[in-house]
């Protein structure tokens, strides 16, 4: 069914708007302007006011909740911040008030008896939503309640008499909801329910009344010196004093019935422990949702006084048309009526930072202690960075036992993220699930699977299968791991800056250094990580599309300027990643470094435009600038992974190359890692860290070594350029030197096989599936019949590298590649002079020796291939197998060799 057209006249409802002005004259042509200014103005008031109440309630709702989320505070604030605003607005409304003379009011006030402002339900639900209690309230006058100026004359109820009726029996009200909140807030690391929480709460209590006795006592002695008088002296003792008592009194609550006090008194001191570190991280939206209040509150005190002085300047202090006292009524609400009365109180008590008492935390357990004691104190653990690591560390320490503590902090949005699909293997997916199958579960409905490989190079396309991956986008993988997280009880916390490791690791157990590669946790102390880091010679861009590729593609595209190469795959039903490379000099020379972003991405367009079909590419790096949007890959190692209890995750301890896809899997499995060892009682967090680096170092390694290879080969592409296609496709796909010939061959044997059979055919070997190794090899008008190398061994060393005949006799033979397990590293150290046989001076002619070595040599003998596989090797200690041994057979050597 087609949507009808929506018109802005329609949707704002204008016509009505502008109809309701007439106020109790039929017709709106004979009111004056300064009436319809008065009606207009009220109107939007109560416009605004049924705002404040929507944000109101939302911002209620959320501190209902155990325990409140920590991810919403930032939109609670922004609420309250919003509500300050509007009555901001509202207070401003007053001077275009005040553009109305006595004499113009009063031309039309008769109109309003016995009508009144006060008569507003909507700042009626406000109040009482807001918190205030019932016995603050200041008779309107003539003996009447504000509920019985909201009925009918006949006491009957109205539609603004259910309104603050259901107000009232909406429970609990905001400010009952902030200090239920504030309750459960830790002080010096104890929380309610802690068997030593009264005690620890009193001590605090107890320091911090000593600190601002102190405080006071010192500000007591500066203003006795400016004293005249004995008198005055006195009069300041006295009045010091009573701050000094009243401080202890309130934070005691003494003021607060004997049931309610402790309860009380838990919630001051929580005020002032927020409000006395608020530099801390950790208190970070908390002191936000503080000082929010603060502003709410003052904005509303402005409101009414601002509201008594235009009245007063007015029509004076007349009793109101409400029978109220008027001004006097107004002036009296703007003193009394004050809800959030804790938070403002302990502004009198706040003291200098240099006087505080220390922080504590509470008492953790030693590595001796049994595992039974160990489980009574769950670890508190911040994880500095909401990415993949971060979040499926948190995920997994919550699952292994739900009281522990986990917080994550990100800088970013929840919703921002600067990447598109992230690539996985089957493999890894078996290990993910055997961590957190409910995770896994959602990650792979969100999958797509692929197993070919497809390569477009010099206008052909060659299609490698069985490789078993999948991509998930990025931003999707977020949602997953970020649901979950707060489904197990992880507070995280966006937009939260962090730029000290150190200020969280005296608040924290355990601080988790998952900021990635430029990873402020790891610069902090550099010096000691000593993290190493190359960085690579291309440039890429990391690009989207809405072309639905079918397989992971690699692209090579000639310019004039050099090789660019494409990296892209699809990660859902509707988007594909697309990363453009090329080396710095070749980005450099086609002038990359000087255009926008806009024209980088049309550059790409047009060089990858047949597999675009149409198909625009989009960049989700909009705060990165002209050529900024081309990155370098920064190759990572640290040689140390941990600083006591500060431990680096992720891309802050290591990299791996993109091409190889594997930077996200390496990051997660370090958070396995490093939640089994944690689970363990053996050691202290230390240690613990100690055998996580030992663990996770040797596979940082060796995926880093892959990636490396791979790196470089993309830096180096032009050097496998002249290579026929299928060599260069095979060469790309073992690039990394982890899958090599016989690997390939399991995955896709029509493949290798074609493969195999091209080699062979450049080789002078048609129609055969030869493996590559057995096939002639030419270099100018030398035809070797296989390329089996020899290792070289001590006794083949040449004087200046110049081979004679004992070299021609020997390497005419040529035999399996091994290394001697008798020869070590200091074994092959030469006197000057002795090398390798190779060409390093001129050779001297020597007649007949060439002639004589060659007679000497024998005719090579045939095996077959399963000869050559099953060739025994030798056994430590026994004869090399050059000593009495058949040499190995060659492929027959090509035709007219």
């Amino acid at each position: 069914m087609a949507r009808t057209p929506t018109a802005y006249w329609d949707y704002i409802r204008v016509e009505e708007l502008l109809s309701l002005q007439s106020g109790l004259e039929p017709d709106a042509s004979k009111l004056a302007n300064d009436e319809v200014m008065f009606i207009t103005i009220h109107q939007i008031d109560e416009l605004w006011m049924r705002l404040v109440l929507r944000e109101l309630v939302a911002a209620r709702d959320l501190f209902v909740k155990v325990p409140v989320p920590e991810q919403a505070l930032a939109s609670a604030v922004r609420g309250i911040d919003r509500m300050s605003q509007i009555l901001g607005l509202i207070a401003d409304h007053f001077a275009l008030m005040e553009t109305m003379t006595t004499r113009d009011y009063l031309a039309f006030r008769d109109k309003l008896n016995p009508a009144s402002g006060f008569q507003s339900a909507q700042l009626r639900q406000i109040e009482i939503l807001a918190g205030l209690p019932e016995t603050m309230r200041i008779p309107l006058g003539q003996e009447k309640s504000y509920m019985a100026m909201l009925k009918n004359p006949d006491g009957s109820a109205t539609s603004a008499s259910r309104r603050v009726e259901a107000a009232l029996a909406d429970t609990p009200t905001l400010v009952d909801a902030i200090s239920n909140w504030l309750y459960r807030t830790p002080i010096q690391g104890s929380m309610p329910g802690h068997p030593e929480d009264d005690a620890r709460v009193r001590a605090f209590i107890d320091s911090y009344c000593a600190a601002h006795a102190g405080s006071s006592r010192a500000a007591l002695a500066l203003a006795k010196e400016a004293t005249r008088n004995p008198a005055d002296a006195d009069r300041l003792d006295e009045r010091f004093q009573r701050e000094i008592d009243g401080a202890r009194d309130f934070l005691l609550a003494t003021d607060v019935a004997e049931p309610d006090r402790a309860r009380a008194s838990r919630v001051r001191a929580a005020l002032i422990f927020i409000e006395s570190y608020r530099e801390l991280p950790l208190l970070a939206w908390p002191r936000a949702v503080i000082d929010s209040l603060v502003a709410f509150e003052q904005a509303f005190v402005i409101f009414r006084q601002r509201h008594a002085r235009m009245v007063e300047r007015i029509i004076g202090r007349r009793t109101g048309t409400g029978g109220s006292a008027g001004v006097e009524y107004l002036d009296n609400t703007a003193l009394r009526y004050r809800i959030f009365r804790d938070v403002w109180a302990v502004r009198t008590l706040l003291v200098q930072e240099s006087v505080l008492p220390p922080l504590e935390r509470t008492p953790r357990p030693t590595a001796s202690r049994s595992r039974s004691e160990f489980q009574e104190y769950p670890m508190r653990i911040l994880c500095l960075g909401g990415g993949p690591a971060g979040l499926f560390f948190a995920i997994l320490m919550k699952q292994a036992d739900p009281r522990h503590e986990v917080t994550v902090y990100e800088r970013n949005k929840a919703e921002d993220t600067f990447g598109w699909g992230v690539v996985f293997s089957d493999k890894t997916m078996d290990g993910f699930r055997a961590q957190a199958p409910e995770v896994v579960e959602q990650i792979e409905g969100a999958f797509r699977h692929w197993d070919d490989i497809d390569t477009y190079f010099k206008g052909e396309k060659i299609t490698s299968s069985g490789h078993g991956f999948c991509g998930i986008a990025r931003m999707k993988l977020l949602q997953i791991l970020q649901g979950r997280a707060r489904a197990l009880g992880v507070t995280i916390q966006y937009e939260t800056e962090f730029t000290d490791p150190d200020v969280y690791a005296k608040q924290y157990d355990l601080v988790i250094g998952a900021d990635g590669v430029h990873s402020v946790t790891r610069k902090k102390h550099e010096a000691h990580f000593n993290p190493r880091i190359q960085v690579g010679d291309c440039r890429f861009i990391w690009l989207g599309t809405k072309k639905k590729l079918d397989a992971f593609t690699f692209a090579f595209r000639q310019t004039a300027h050099g090789w660019f190469n494409l990296h892209a795959y699809r990660f859902d039903d509707e988007m594909s990643t697309f990363i453009v490379e090329t080396p710095e000099h070749v980005w450099r020379a086609a002038g990359l470094h000087a255009m926008t972003a806009d024209q980088s991405i049309a550059l790409c367009e047009e060089l990858f435009a047949d597999l675009l079909d149409g198909h625009r590419l989009i960049s989700n790096a909009r705060h990165l600038r002209g050529s900024a949007v081309w990155l370098r890959f920064n190759r990572v190692l640290c040689e140390r992974w941990y600083k006591d209890n500060i431990v680096l995750l992720g891309d802050a301890a290591h990299t791996a190359h993109f091409s190889i896809g594997s930077g996200t899997k390496l990051a997660m499995e370090d958070a396995i890692a490093l939640a089994a060892v944690l689970q363990s009682t053996d050691g202290d967090v230390p240690t613990r860290l100690a055998r996580y680096q030992a663990e996770r170092e040797v596979e940082a390694l060796k995926l880093q070594s892959a990636a490396r290879n791979r790196m470089t080969w993309f830096e180096h592409v032009d050097r496998y350029v002249d290579l026929p296609p299928q060599q260069f496709v095979f060469s790309l796909l073992t690039g990394s030197q982890r899958v090599g010939h016989a690997n390939q061959r399991l995955r896709d044997p029509a493949y290798i096989a074609g493969v195999d059979r091209a080699i062979a055919a450049q080789s002078g070997v048609p129609d055969r599936a030869v493996p590559p190794m057995f096939t002639p090899f030419r270099l100018r008008h030398l035809t070797i019949p296989n390329r089996v190398a020899v290792s070289p061994m001590c006794m083949y060393s040449a004087q200046d590298g110049t081979p004679d005949d004992f070299h021609l006799v020997h390497y005419g033979s040529a035999r399996r590649r091994r290394r001697r397990p008798d020869v070590h590293r200091d074994d092959v150290r030469r006197a000057r002079g002795a090398h390798h046989a190779g060409l390093h001076r001129p050779v001297e002619r020597r007649p007949g020796s060439r002639v004589e070595a060659r007679r000497r040599l024998r005719p090579p003998r045939r095996i077959d291939q399963d000869r050559l596989a099953a060739w025994p090797r030798r056994p430590q200690g026994r004869h090399p197998s050059w000593r009495g041994r058949a040499p190995i057979s060659r492929c027959p050597p090509a035709a007219g060799s």
